[in-house]
């Protein structure tokens, strides 16, 4: 993973999100990153990510990874998709950096994107993580103008008074929540 981040080997996907209520269009794009190890092509983030994260790999691949997705951002800003927003998922390890702020300012500063053109996605484990200074640092990212999203909330501790407190603009649900609250008869 040290070599891969050294040779740029992790490139991003980008999947859309569509809002079906404005006629079907792309409002934002999930970067998705995938490692095309040089001599054995496309290798799953499910293989390679628990091993950043374990290792601390994610901090220095997390940042490459960010500063990427927002380049790509800034292209189709520039090319009129003023709105387009791209996701970009965050580690826990990231998200709990005493700079992440300041190094997250850095990298708009140096890509000249619009902070609205940019959602940061953190898991709902990293949300209840240090509550205090969680909700500081998505405060001061919300008030930059950052949109904050918690992915596959329903997995871990699912407080929604704890989720009340914190400035978020999208809650994606996990699909083994959604199907227990179908089947649930209580």
């Amino acid at each position: 993973i040290r070599k891969a981040i050294q040779a740029q080997e992790f490139v991003l996907f980008y999947q859309p999100i569509i809002d079906i209520s404005m006629g079907n269009r792309v409002v934002a794009l999930e970067a998705l990153v995938r490692w095309n190890q040089s001599e054995n092509g496309f290798i799953s983030p499910a293989e390679f990510i628990p091993i950043a994260e374990e290792t601390g790999l994610i901090i220095p691949m997390g940042a490459q990874i960010l500063k990427m997705a927002c380049l790509q951002a800034k292209k189709w800003v520039d090319q009129g998709f003023t709105d387009l927003q791209v996701a970009v998922n965050f580690s826990a390890k990231q998200f709990a950096l005493d700079n992440m702020v300041d190094d997250l300012k850095q990298v708009l500063l140096e890509t000249r994107l619009n902070p609205k053109n940019l959602k940061l996605e953190i898991t709902e484990y990293t949300a209840v993580c240090e509550a205090d200074k969680t909700i500081a640092v998505m405060r001061a990212l919300s008030g930059m103008g950052i949109q904050i999203s918690i992915d596959d909330f329903g997995t871990g501790y699912s407080s929604l008074s704890y989720i009340q407190q914190l400035p978020l603009t999208l809650l994606k649900l996990d699909r083994a929540f959604m199907i227990e609250i179908e089947t649930d008869t209580v």
